[in-house]
């Protein structure tokens, strides 16, 4: 398993500040999709992005059955970040997820490795409960609660 020093979870830490501040306002619970948009990162739920009678698909899925996320070539060269995610999961696992990959495309990962998947694990997490954010809020409970 990859280990980071506190100077990697810091950058990692802007990073996220850096996308809520395209964001341009903040809000809680912290919406994943909300931030890609304001970052330009295209979400897609799998079952509008894969067609489940189609094999290579299909193995595709088996290998990332949470979500995955790449950049696509657009037709003047530049980047087109997407985060697909797997909406059949609960709702709560599925945000998580869109905080992942929404950080994978922040990244700019291309590939997948134990450093990749600990940054998308460690930045959406910080993603969506920002100690920073709960601090300056002065919250003391859960959204939900």
């Amino acid at each position: 398993m990859a280990r980071f020093d506190d100077e990697y979870y810091t950058e990692i830490k802007r990073s996220i500040v850096s996308a809520f501040q395209q964001l341009g306002f903040i809000r809680v619970p912290i919406d994943p999709m909300e931030l890609m948009g304001a970052n330009g990162i295209r979400p897609i739920p799998y079952l509008n992005a894969f067609d489940p009678w189609n094999l290579s698909h299909l193995m595709m899925l088996n290998d990332c059955p949470s979500g995955i996320s790449f950049p696509l070539m657009t037709s003047d060269g530049s980047e087109t970040w997407y985060a697909a995610y797997n909406n059949c999961e609960s709702a709560k696992r599925a945000r998580f997820t869109e905080a992942h990959e929404c950080c994978h495309c922040l990244f700019r990962h291309r590939e997948s490795s134990d450093v990749a998947e600990r940054m998308a694990d460690f930045g959406g997490g910080y993603m969506l409960v920002p100690p920073a954010l709960i601090h300056e809020l002065r919250l003391n409970t859960g959204a939900g609660e």
